[in-house]
């Protein structure tokens, strides 16, 4: 397992140049990417990245959340709620309330299963059949890795191939994402 405080990794500017995004974890191939985990900050309104065949799992981490438009498609992403959609879609995002920061998954469905969970006080972190644990992201309190140190906010635990899931205690006043995976032989090839 590794710890990564996420403002200490380098600001990149979104492949459209709408904003900027911390690349946690990414992996590639010949064929291209196969799956990508960063956060990203939403200072204004505007259009999203699009990232044709492959698929987004977005979650808001601080602020108030965004209204996202696309073709006959319309969906809030409030905080701490993980949606999914296609990354070809022409998504154009409203802030509500101000500027927000989210978690993001970028990822090939045709070669690689991700889910994200929300989790809060008194959940268990547990995995489905052929699940592996890619990342923790504590939102709003630490989260307690029991026999360990605690993770705090602004800051994600990233799981290495074969690593078990610790037993974790979530503060009553937080939450935090756990990312699972169904095929670990990606992930070997993280950087």
């Amino acid at each position: 397992m590794k710890r990564i405080l996420i403002d200490d990794l380098p600001a990149q500017p979104w492949k459209n140049g709408g904003g900027v995004t911390r690349e946690i974890a990414v992996v590639t191939d010949e064929r291209g990417l196969v799956w990508r985990m960063s956060v990203a900050n939403v200072d204004r309104n505007g259009p999203f990245s699009a990232f044709n065949g492959l698929f987004r799992i977005l979650t808001v981490i601080e602020g108030d959340g965004l209204r996202l438009t696309g073709p006959n498609k319309a969906f809030v992403a409030e905080p701490g709620d993980p949606v999914r959609f296609d990354g070809a879609l022409a998504i154009d995002c409203e802030l509500i309330g101000g500027p927000v920061r989210d978690f993001n998954l970028i990822f090939d469905p045709a070669r690689i299963s991700i889910s994200v969970t929300k989790l809060c006080a008194g959940q268990r972190a547990e995995l489905a059949k052929g699940e592996t644990p890619m990342a923790l992201l504590p939102i709003g309190a630490p989260c307690l890795l029991v026999g360990d140190d605690a993770v705090p906010p602004g800051s994600l635990l990233l799981f290495g191939a074969g690593d078990q899931i610790p037993e974790i205690e979530i503060d009553e006043r937080g939450m935090a994402l756990f990312v699972t995976s169904a095929n670990p032989t990606n992930r070997k090839q993280a950087r």
